[in-house]
């Protein structure tokens, strides 16, 4: 049965492929009598470095897995199906280091060693459990074999042998490109098979070897033949604004130029052009770009925004600049943000006709503007990340899309190099903003993990420089090695909670501590005479299994009713330990302590008087002194590994105690050399009964409004650390900021209407439960605080399973403003499937999520953001999110109209919106209209004005008419 569903899977799509063979998409738009428009398309490609520098000792195995599946495929797809025209191609030197490492030196990455053991250990089987499983969901649920395998593990049934060699076969044989299973008769047939052995798996792994030695060799090919440009990358990828604002700008032009070298070398030609990592810029950094003989770059266009060119006028955007400092330039190419992005998220969504059709027919509507015949558009985007995300792994798309754009005769694809040999560059800038794709820099520093890595780096960088002419010029270029590849970019990305690498986030942050590893082992440290702080891996935050929220229990030790209702709470079971002592610990917070309840596998008051602790550790925003080890850890690989830095202890001795109604606790603070110092006593603090319960002021801990905090609780027996709770990762508090003002208008909305139309019904999948009141505001409040609006809105529940930032997962807020006359009718962006009241058209639009990254928007209607106009924070314990607007950016109005409207965040939704479907799905909402024809909205909640209904707003599209539902606004007037 398996087999035959198996068959027809791979039928179904051999037929969609065939579906798109030699078809062409046109577009009816674009003036045939203006020149052509100039197209330059620059893809990237980009890894870090997976192994510990100076060894062929991987951790990770992305660069093997896009090697088989991205790599060779994008160079492919340029040589097949772009019949006219050129593109470009960025492929960072990190990774060209390690493909060679891969074909040329045998490397393995532990996902490889795993799967070519032939008996697996209990670590290796629960490696294989947690991270067999990292792919696209969409590999999985297609292919019965391994879908299977993902319910056992589900449905808590144990593996068996055979179950543990399918998921490893299963993981390398569909990380293939679909289009290379089909084209090789070895590896479809492995498709077909039910079980399989571990020559199957050696097969399927000296074919990945095989395909990704072709890499290298088609890219050159490819620049021979003249069909594609290639381009590099600071060689470690790292953020150069930051170097030099750190002072460290020798580094920044020795990244530059090892990058160029290294590129040089692998390809036989000079690049002519850089990608600074991550479109990463600042007028600092021309001199350096300068002096290494860049001729171009390309950047963001809200560089170009932020350098006073007005963008909404796109024919500014669609030239290069020749950017000055002093007497040093380079030239750079400004991206088009919005078309970039459709490729990378958007599209995945639809089907590739459709967005190949939408795709051109936004090229071409910018052709009609080409009067002056040199206009260039680009688009620079990642090439390798977006596609497993795309149905049938985007290949339809991809094909597709060169097809209909070589096809295109008022569209020519060249590459920069080219466009500047024949039109050269007549516009200059002066200064730029410093700046990346992201905005600002705030990705990559500010946080307070990125903060100490960054402080942890300079600590290493400074004690290599004080002894570097003393090395050995091995050892030294060694060490300089090490140096640059911590200096890269992703490790302060996924560092802080702006971004999460999910269950990798400790693999990241531990590769980036191997880097200063070497820098000290080549300075002769051991790993005894280090840093205690590069083995102790950071760990993200523990997912409660509730929010943490106010609570103002008593403490005596007792379990008062509904005491700690609100507190979050994390269970702890840990039965390999050999006193599993800590059943669950619940923290919870008022307007001045936090509190911490620990609930005991023991009756707690039979410890008294024994020789137990339990200790509560803390961190503390703005300390440096702090210790990686708690005071009773061992060393080596059998530390206690809380996952941040220690800064405060509060001591329970179970030894000491004479009251343990009003128990006190010992405070000690740490010295930063992993010795502690007592620091005060907090009496009347603990109370220990059926649990234990503590009581600890901010003012202790150092911590207030606006601020975060990480707690863990370890129990210790005879001085020596037994037990810890969470075992996952800290308990992360944080303190929201007090929102103070006057109330300048207050909306009650009805409960439980998070149903949109009046049909609409939550995702099957676990992350939504308690499945109500997610998305069912039950009001709004408008306060005036002086400076700034503040919107609050209170939910009916309010989780986060995916440890979103901000404290909140699922809602997805758009806020529209009419403050002015004129303004748009249509939504921001494509994704909610709504028209606004032609008679109050907005001005202003605001997104909110739980994901800074593209959840805090603040944009007019001409589409300019200045997301810095706009905080967002959130309440989780009281189910409460803030956004504070800047009145500066509206305008200091006094009556305005806004719009609120409420979504289910989806983070590869359009516009992050989640679909509606006419059934529920595991992702996707039910109850969707189908006789709507895709006017129904996909709004679940909003406030309606007297008047109206939520009901009678949203039911009112028409597909005669093709006219969305029409949405009313609310009135906002400061009395």
């Amino acid at each position: 049965m398996k087999k035959a569903s198996l068959v027809f899977i791979l039928v179904l799509l051999l037929s969609v492929s065939s579906i798109f063979a030699g078809e062409v998409v046109t577009s009816s738009r674009g003036n045939p009598s203006l020149p052509p428009l100039k197209v330059i398309i620059v893809w990237h490609h980009h890894q870090p470095l997976y192994k510990k520098p100076g060894t062929l000792d991987y951790q990770l195995p992305w660069v093997r897995m896009h090697g088989i599946n991205d790599y060779p495929y994008m160079a492919e797809l340029v040589k097949d199906y772009l019949t006219r025209g050129k593109v470009t191609f960025n492929i960072t030197p990190v990774l060209l280091e390690q493909l060679k490492d891969y074909t040329d030196r045998g490397a393995m990455d532990k996902y490889m060693r795993i799967s070519l053991k032939d008996k697996l250990t209990p670590e290796d089987k629960k490696f294989v459990r947690e991270h067999f499983f990292d792919i696209n969901p969409q590999f999985v649920n297609a292919h019965p074999l391994y879908r299977s395998i993902r319910e056992k593990i589900d449905n808590g049934q144990t593996l068996t042998d055979q179950d543990y060699l399918d998921l490893r076969m299963c993981w390398n044989l569909y990380w293939f490109n679909i289009d290379y299973i089909n084209a090789d008769p070895v590896l479809k047939a492995m498709m077909e098979k039910t079980h399989y052995t571990m020559n199957d798996i050696r097969t399927v792994i000296d074919k990945q070897i095989a395909l990704m030695r072709k890499v290298i060799p088609l890219y050159k090919e490819l620049q021979d033949s003249g069909k594609i440009e290639i381009i590099t990358t600071p060689y470690y990828h790292p953020i150069l604004p930051l170097l030099v604002q750190k002072g460290w700008a020798e580094d920044a032009k020795a990244q530059v130029e090892r990058g160029i070298a290294y590129t040089t070398k692998c390809f036989g030609v000079k690049p002519q052009g850089v990608w600074p990592s991550e479109e990463a810029i600042s007028q600092d950094v021309i001199p350096i770009l300068s002096d290494c003989k860049v001729k171009w770059i390309v950047l963001d266009k809200s560089i170009l925004q932020g350098a006073g060119v007005d963008t909404s006028d796109y024919r500014n955007l669609m030239r290069p600049y020749m950017i000055k400092n002093g007497e040093k330039s380079v030239i750079a190419f400004f991206r088009d943000t919005d078309l970039s992005n459709r490729l990378s998220f958007n599209y995945s969504s639809w089907n590739a006709r459709s967005a190949v059709k939408n795709f051109l027919d936004r090229v071409n509507e910018l052709q009609e503007l080409n009067e002056s015949g040199d206009l260039v558009l680009t688009i620079a985007l990642d090439g390798e990340n977006a596609w497993e995300h795309y149905p049938n792994n985007g290949n339809d798309f991809r094909k597709l899309l060169y097809r209909s754009l070589s096809a295109d005769d008022r569209v020519i694809l060249t590459t920069p190099s080219e466009y500047l040999k024949e039109y050269g560059v007549h516009r200059v800038l002066t200064h730029i903003p410093t700046g990346s794709w992201a905005g600002d820099l705030s990705n990559w520093i500010g946080e307070k993990e990125e903060n100490d890595a960054w402080d942890r780096l300079a600590a290493a960088r400074k004690e290599l420089f004080s002894k570097i002419d003393s090395l050995p010029e091995d050892v030294k270029e060694r060490a300089l090695k090490a140096l640059y590849a911590a200096e890269g970019s992703d490790w302060f990305w996924w560092y802080g909670s702006d971004q999460s690498a999910g269950g990798l986030d400790e693999y990241f942050d531990m590769q980036f501590k191997r880097c200063l590893q070497v820098i000290y082992e080549c300075l002769g440290y051991t790993p005894k005479t280090m840093p205690a702080y590069l083995f102790i891996p950071n760990k993200q935050p523990a997912i409660p299994i509730r929010a943490i929220g106010k609570i103002s229990p008593q403490i005596d030790g007792e379990i008062g009713a509904k005491e700690w209702a609100n507190a979050g709470y994390f269970s702890d079971s840990d039965p390999n330990l050999l006193e599993d002592l800590i059943k669950a610990i619940y923290v919870g917070r008022d307007n001045s302590n936090i509190y911490i309840r620990t609930d005991l596998n023991v009756s707690p008051s039979s410890l008294i008087g024994k020789d137990y602790r339990l200790i509560v550790y803390t961190d503390q925003p703005g300390i440096v002194n702090a210790n990686t080890l708690t005071e009773y850890s061992e060393r080596g690989e059998n530390a206690t590994k809380l996952g941040f830095p220690l800064v405060n202890e509060y001591i329970l001795s179970f030894l000491r105690v004479r009251k343990p109604k009003s128990m006190y606790l010992i405070k000690k603070v740490a010295n930063g050399d992993e010795t502690w110092g007592i620091s005060d006593i907090l009496y009347n603090a603990c109370a220990i009964g059926n649990t234990i319960e503590f009581a600890i002021p901010f003012t202790s801990i150092g911590v207030k409004s606006g601020q975060e905090v990480n707690i863990a609780v370890v129990a210790v027996k005879k001085g020596k650390d037994v037990d810890f709770a969470p075992n996952t990762g800290p308990a992360h508090v944080a303190i929201p900021q007090q929102v103070t003002g006057k109330t300048i208008a207050f909306f009650k909305d009805p409960v439980g209407d998070e149903n949109g139309p009046g049909t609409y019904t939550y995702p099957k999948d676990g992350s939504f439960a308690p499945y109500k009141g997610l998305w069912d505001i039950h009001w709004v409040k408008v306060l005036d605080s002086g400076t700034n609006y503040v919107f609050l809105f209170k939910f009916g529940e309010m989780t986060n399973p995916w440890n979103a930032p901000k404290g909140f997962s699922h809602q997805l807020i758009n806020i529209y403003l009419d403050t002015k006359p004129g303004g748009r009718t249509d939504t921001y962006k494509e994704g909610a499937y709504v028209q606004f009241d032609p008679k109050h058209p907005w001005d202003y639009f605001i997104k909110v999520a739980g994901w800074p990254s593209y959840g805090q928007v603040f944009a007019n209607a001409k589409g300019e953001e200045n997301n810095r106009a706009i905080n967002i924070e959130a309440d989780p314990g009281d189910k409460l999110i803030a956004v504070t607007v800047d009145k500066n950016a509206i305008g200091n109005v006094r009556k305005f109209y806004a719009y609120f409207l409420v979504f289910s965040q989806d983070g590869y939704g359009k516009d992050h919106i989640r679909a509606v479907t006419e059934k529920a799905t595991q992702w996707t909402l039910g109850g969707y209209p189908i006789k709507s024809k895709g006017y129904a909205p996909f709004v679940l909640d909003l406030i309606a004005p007297k008047g109206h209904t939520q009901k009678e707003e949203l039911n009112s599209y028409d597909p005669k008419l093709k006219k969305y539902a029409t949405v009313y606004p609310v009135l906002i007037e400061e009395k």
